[in-house]
């Protein structure tokens, strides 16, 4: 009678083990990992550089964050994704939030496919006075 009990507990504690390992199953695998694309920032003006990365948030939208090296502390940096290549003059295609404390994030109503084969390049500026760019970078069917 006494392997009776044991063996039932220890049958107990082998199902209530393999119901918790089952349970508790990562459903990480069944997800597509965000996708992110990360561009370097060219040096302009004042020594100022750093990255730009495209970030996927779903089918119809993405972040872009921009991460400033060589940016003075109290500097806000207007940028924005400009249509062309760099340095052509480019219209504005879509405003960034203002680079504060040398890190601005945005999200934009474009895909991460979109964003990443854009005939476009992103400019930080140097103020809101003062448009002349510091750092740029070609993005997309440009890079």
């Amino acid at each position: 009678m006494k392997n009776y009990w044991k063996t039932a507990m220890w049958s107990m504690a082998l199902i209530l083990f393999a119901f918790t390992a089952v349970s508790c199953d990562d459903d990480s695998d069944d997800e597509d990992p965000l996708r992110t694309k990360v561009y370097t920032l060219q040096t302009v003006a004042a020594g100022v550089g750093g990255t730009v990365t495209f970030t996927e948030i779903n089918s119809s939208s993405s972040t872009v964050t921009i991460e400033l090296t060589g940016n003075p502390a109290d500097g806000v940096h207007p940028a924005h994704i400009h249509d062309g290549v760099s340095g052509s003059g480019g219209g504005v295609a879509f405003g960034l939030t203002n680079v504060v404390d040398s890190k601005s994030v945005t999200t934009v109503a474009q895909s991460y496919d979109q964003l990443t084969s854009y005939n476009g390049y992103v400019n930080v500026h140097l103020s809101a006075d003062d448009l002349s760019v510091v750092a740029t970078t070609n993005i997309g069917s440009n890079e």
